[in-house]
């Protein structure tokens, strides 16, 4: 597998919104580097699409109590200098000859120790005047692609036989504030024209002209003391902006957006990206991940889709819209603030395209990317069914569920009754924005296969290495317990249903789906790519920082070779 020498790289896309924003917080300053796109392109285009593919790090790790398994890799560790200001120490773990269970769990036993420790990275050395495995404990999460020394550090030579990332399962520290708040309502009028024509790889747009009017008020809230209430500081290059995305409520989203994003005027950005966040609704986490592979070059809009039952951080009751649970992953309508009209999360997004041609804020806008993992590529995996005519392109990550377009599984549906209820197929019952707007199954995977999408799995996103997320019969059906095999199965469904060249056969589930009956629907065009992302189990970061991720999320035209459709336990 290739090892890109970049730690930041760019990309492109393109987005819209109808209403206005109405309060932004101070940015700070970046000083992140990239490398252009079409370096990136010629990096991965020499690529054969074969390439010769050998593990040598363990894949029956399991994550101890209280953390997440990260990822794992050969021949190379994160470094242990004090530079970054999240190393704390290392130790060598006394008698081990080699990297084992035993050895991870006296790791995590390390971390334990220290309040400071948000994750640990366990190394196997060879040759090593320290020892055969060091554990390194550090402050927050380290990603994948930091990890670039292959040697120990100084004088203790040797060699780096693999290494492995374990993230500290860290409660969500949550604060309430009283606060009413007043602001000016506002209205926001938009009529658009514009038709697309998609091929798997490019879209050409041969009419767009957008009249767009619409005010935007800041906004101030009062805590019930009289003091001006805090909100937490946004990651690093962010602000928080509020965005009205229903025209019918003056409720807001709340949004992180970058410096190039036209809070005021308008940006000379030619690509933006929008970044979705998955089930945590970390919309934080989901800007820095995304910002840390393209940094400043474009426009950067992350949103946020709250839970009634959130609390605390960039939360504001009174003022933002919020879903039952994670009701909005499906399009359905928020339920909060009390007295909210009817306004999807697909309503949302609509109002972000709407934006996104609004030419007088971005006149030279010409992509847009829609960046998503776990439950956010699930939502956008159906908005971009229901939507297929946006231009955008979409990279969607270890997505726990999938519309299928028909009613075979890969696995067994028996005493699973609603295996077909939209989210998981097309049936009912369906939200209100949905039901206004979904194609039959067969029409709807013609129109969705022919965009610009690329589909990634890690190939450590099992059950044993992450147990949440859903695990209802529908999914089971779709390729059981692992977040990985239901992308597998996913993946090989599609290829039949598309009728491509592409051999699938080693894939989940593919036998079955072939035995009962898929075949090709004989779509015009086939857009969708895929790659299995090596030593990476559920975790945004290392997904769009890997190889493949940073590839599909700047516009690269050949993905990078990954392992193929492996199964480690």
């Amino acid at each position: 597998m290739v090892r890109s020498a970049a730690t930041v790289l760019t990309g492109a896309l393109l987005l819209a919104v109808v209403s206005p924003l109405a309060y932004a917080l101070p940015f700070p300053t970046n000083t992140t580097e990239f490398i252009t796109s079409d370096q990136l392109t010629s990096t991965y285009d020499g690529l054969g699409a074969q390439a010769h593919f050998e593990r040598r790090y363990l894949t029956n790790l399991s994550p101890p109590s209280g953390y997440t398994s990260s990822w794992g890799i050969d021949g190379y560790r994160v470094s242990y200098g004090p530079a970054s200001g999240q190393y704390i120490s290392r130790s060598t773990i006394s008698g081990a000859t080699k990297l084992s269970q035993t050895q991870v769990n006296a790791c995590a036993t390390l971390c334990n120790k220290d309040s400071r420790c948000r994750f640990f990275h366990p190394v196997e050395m060879r040759g090593n005047s320290e020892g055969n495995v060091i554990c390194t404990l550090y402050t927050a999460k380290q990603e994948r692609s930091t990890a670039t020394w292959s040697g120990g550090p100084g004088s203790t030579g040797g060699s780096v036989v693999a290494s492995y990332g374990f993230t500290r399962n860290i409660a969500t520290t949550t604060r309430t504030t009283s606060t009413t708040s007043s602001s000016t309502s506002t209205r926001s009028t938009s009529t658009t024209s514009r038709s697309t024509s998609t091929t798997s790889r490019s879209t050409s747009t041969t009419s767009r002209s957008t009249s767009t009017t619409s005010t935007a008020t800041t906004s101030r809230s009062t805590s019930s003391t009289s003091a001006t209430p805090t909100l937490p500081a946004p990651p690093a290059g962010a602000r928080l902006v509020q965005f009205r995305g229903c025209a019918s409520s003056q409720f807001t989203v709340p949004m992180f957006v970058n410096v190039n994003f036209p809070v005021d005027g308008f940006t000379t950005s030619d690509t933006a990206w929008i970044v979705q966040h998955g089930s945590n609704r970390n919309f934080d986490d989901y800007f820095s991940s995304v910002r840390n592979v393209v940094g400043d070059r474009g426009v950067i809009i992350a949103p946020n889709l709250y839970s009634s039952a959130d609390s605390g951080k960039w939360y504001q009751p009174s003022k933002n819209l919020a879903w039952n649970s994670n009701d909005w992953a499906n399009g359905a309508d928020a339920v909060a603030p009390s007295g909210v009209s009817s306004c999807s999360s697909y309503d949302i997004y609509d109002s972000l395209v709407a934006l996104l041609d609004d030419r007088a804020k971005f006149p030279n806008l010409q992509k847009v990317y829609v960046v998503a993992h776990s439950g956010g590529a699930s939502m956008m995996t159906k908005y971009s069914v229901l939507r297929p005519t946006t231009g955008y392109s979409y990279v969607l990550a270890n997505s726990p569920s999938m519309p299928y377009f028909t009613n075979i599984r890969p696995n067994s549906t028996n005493n699973c009754p609603n295996y077909n209820t939209w989210g998981y197929g097309f049936g009912s019952p369906l939200p209100r924005y949905v039901a206004a707007r979904l194609p039959n199954g067969v029409q709807g995977f013609r129109s969705w296969v022919a965009q610009d999408i690329t589909l990634m799995t890690g190939d450590f996103d099992t059950y044993s290495r992450d147990q949440t997320g859903d695990q209802s019969c529908p999914v089971q059906s779709q390729g059981g317990q692992n977040r990985r095999d239901r992308g597998y199965a996913w993946w090989a469904y599609i290829n039949l249903l598309g009728g491509t060249s592409t051999d699938v056969s080693d894939y989940y589930g593919y036998q079955s789906l072939k035995d009962q009956g898929v075949t090709s629907l004989n779509p015009p065009s086939f857009g969708v790519r895929y790659c299995v992302v090596d030593g990476v189990a559920h975790d945004n970061d290392a997904m769009f920082a890997s190889d493949c991720g940073r590839a599909a999320i700047t516009g690269a035209s050949t993905l990078p070779p990954g392992p193929g459709p492996v199964r480690p336990a």
